[in-house]
């Protein structure tokens, strides 16, 4: 996320100096400092976020990682403000062009970066920033919310950041049983309807959504269009008033009911160490795996269908010194036999 907005003039503001002061209090505004913002009502709360994107700041870089991928940043909108984002596979949901378009479709192209033990080390770095900024780190399926951590960075200091993993992987025969037993979505099962893919923080965001409006009966300018009004400087610091409550979900002891369920595939990250140093180079951020993990949890299915066929079979025929063959045939004998004879005998 980018510290700093362009110089420039935003429509019909007189006084360019303030503009940029206060649209930049915007751009970086969240539910922690919605309080804090001074008031202006020279623009629309519904243009909020059209302004905040074509004013944004021109952010230069350059990007690679330990495969000697040039990959690139997408644009995306989070609870954060605007931001720029490596290596994930939902960002592009959450740009503005997409909801623009009113679209809900998957793209099953985006291709992410990934690694092996047999690689050496495992890491991504955006060089030759030209502003500081405030990085997240997060899963690959996941979106930043408004209680993830953050690190941020001045200009001209390079910083580094060491993580580690844990994944959870879900096999396919889970797939059989109902979401309310397995208690985990794939990321195709969405049923939130801001967004076609599900992730635990976009169920957290669009029940934040719902709070907010329902506490000040208006929401944020990063959230979706989805027919609630946005909210102008005295909603947000109505927002503000009720920060502890939008971040956490929860008011005292009583927690919202969200009915968010965790990923059945999902990578936890942690932040091992972290530390910047000097750079007149420029802005650099470097992030990787400081060891590769050997762990990984996986959800499965312990006894199936054909598991307790089997057990039953196994039973029947040590206890009764019979098949499950011989209970079809009792069924059989006792209701199609015994309906034909009846019949017959008519």
């Amino acid at each position: 996320m980018p510290h700093k907005l362009p110089n420039r003039r935003f429509g019909d503001v007189d006084n360019r100096s303030e503009a940029i002061d206060w649209l930049d209090a915007l751009a970086r505004a969240n539910f922690k400092s919605f309080d804090q913002l001074a008031i202006d009502d020279r623009i629309s709360p519904s243009d909020y976020l059209q302004v905040l994107t074509e004013a944004r700041y021109k952010l230069k870089y350059a990007v690679s990682d330990s495969n000697s991928n040039t990959g690139d940043l997408t644009f995306t909108i989070t609870e954060g403000g605007l931001c720029y984002t490596y290596n994930s596979a939902v960002a592009l949901y959450n740009s503005p062009g997409y909801w623009a378009n009113g679209s809900r479709n998957l793209d099953t192209s985006i291709s992410i970066f990934k690694g092996s033990p047999l690689d050496g080390d495992v890491f991504a770095q955006v060089m030759d920033l030209n502003s500081g900024y405030t990085a997240y780190i997060h899963s690959p399926y996941e979106i930043p919310d408004a209680s993830t951590p953050s690190h941020t960075s001045l200009e001209n200091l390079y910083l580094s950041i060491d993580i580690t993993a844990l994944s959870t992987e879900s096999s396919n025969e889970i797939k059989v049983l109902p979401i309310a037993r397995r208690k985990c979505r794939f990321m195709e099962e969405s049923n939130l309807k801001s967004s076609p893919v599900y992730s635990y923080n976009h169920c957290r965001s669009e029940c934040r959504m719902a709070l907010a409006f329902k506490l000040c009966r208006c929401v944020p300018y990063f959230y979706r269009p989805m027919g609630y009004p946005t909210c102008g400087i005295e909603g947000m610091k109505c927002l503000g008033r009720h920060k502890e409550r939008l971040i956490k979900l929860q008011e005292g002891l009583v927690k919202e009911d969200c009915a968010c369920l965790p990923p059945c595939n999902n990578v936890v990250y942690n932040v091992y160490s972290s530390g910047s140093t000097p750079w007149y180079l420029g802005t650099n951020l470097k992030f990787g795996l400081l060891k590769y993990p050997r762990t990984r949890l996986k959800r499965d299915l312990l006894f199936t269908g054909s598991d307790l066929l089997v057990q039953l079979g196994g039973s029947a025929s040590l206890c009764l010194g019979c098949s499950i063959l011989s209970f079809c045939e009792l069924v059989y004998l006792f209701t199609l036999r015994l309906f034909l004879f009846i019949r017959g005998r008519r």
